[in-house]
């Protein structure tokens, strides 16, 4: 075996804040609080 295999992808490391902002995100969607992208251009008249 070579070192990549023994190489951390820095892509996959999640930080608390990223757990954190994960995690609000999903109450947020559960609650439906969130407007989808298709949503905001009618909204705003795009």
């Amino acid at each position: 075996m070579g070192i990549k295999e023994h190489m951390v992808d820095i892509d996959s490391i999640m930080t608390e804040d990223d757990y954190k902002a994960l995690q609000e995100y999903n109450m947020e969607k559960s609650e439906g609080k969130l407007t989808s992208h298709e949503e905001l251009k009618q909204e705003l008249g795009l």
